[in-house]
């Protein structure tokens, strides 16, 4: 699996030199500035530190030194996005489980650390939502299908984490995710909420590829995919399935192999 994943990297790197204009230059673009009106309604959560450690969220708190293999993820899509003028980052996987969630969310908390850098994450994982379960606040993350049909206003639906971090979640699956994520409502939805938050970069948080049609519902509406795979788990043949979707995707920017047994990080700041 390693040498497929090798491949797809390289595979990624050659699109992106070789891509056209990014699907961003081809939106309205967002308002210049963050409108604090609009952050300041979003209620704000307070997420347990001792329940973001269980759950392996170690960027909010840095406590954990493998907050910083995070940090190196965060700087490199920001170079990319930047020089791209990409502003939306979906988030997938070949199947459950590898952990795009907790990627997603320690990738989100990451960029809010920055300063000036405000984040929105959406949750559009809408049969098997885990974002607000890995938040685990109080007030608890609202419910995010009526913010995809179009209904209420963004506190209604939207959270604030600290000062910089606009969540949309819900503790409840539904069915039929890949029609809400279709519809022209949910498209509307998003290019309101971006419009008016005006993240730096918004996440999307998308449902793994091969497990229905989901993700590729939102494929139009992203500049980029990042694919994340399980160390040990994931499958070549399902790393080979996903090239197969992604050729129809917006940019693919590459592979997080995530679960790896050892990760690397230099003693000079932990000690």
């Amino acid at each position: 699996m390693v040498e497929r994943l090798k491949a797809a990297i390289e595979k990624a790197r050659i699109a992106r030199e070789n891509s056209g204009p990014p699907a961003a230059s081809r939106r309205e673009p967002a308002s210049a500035a963050p409108s604090a009106a609009a952050w300041s309604r979003l209620p704000q959560i307070t997420p347990d530190a001792d329940w973001l450690a269980r759950n392996r969220i170690v960027t909010r708190e840095c406590e954990n030194p493998i907050y910083s293999v995070f940090d190196q993820l965060r700087a490199r899509l920001i170079s990319v996005s930047r020089a791209r003028g990409w502003t939306r980052i979906a988030i997938t996987s070949p199947t459950m489980g590898c952990g795009k969630s907790t990627v997603s969310l320690n990738l989100a908390l990451s960029m809010a650390r920055l300063t000036d850098f405000p984040v929105a994450l959406f949750d559009c994982d809408l049969r098997a939502p885990r974002i607000a379960r890995l938040l685990e606040a109080d007030p608890a993350p609202r419910d995010a299908l009526p913010f995809f049909a179009g209904q209420g206003a963004l506190e209604a639906h939207f959270v604030r984490v600290d000062d910089r971090l606009a969540v949309v979640s819900s503790t409840q699956g539904a069915k039929r995710g890949a029609e809400i994520l279709r519809a022209a409502a949910a498209g509307k939805a998003i290019d309101g909420a971006v419009a008016t938050l005006a993240p730096a970069i918004s996440l999307f948080d998308l449902p793994p590829l091969l497990s229905g049609d989901e993700a590729l519902a939102m494929f139009g509406r992203v500049d980029a995919i990042v694919l994340v795979a399980a160390a040990g788990e994931t499958r070549s043949r399902e790393v080979e399935a996903c090239e197969k979707l992604l050729e129809d995707a917006p940019a693919f920017l590459g592979v997080v192999l995530n679960k790896a047994e050892q990760v690397f990080v230099d003693s000079y700041y932990t000690t």
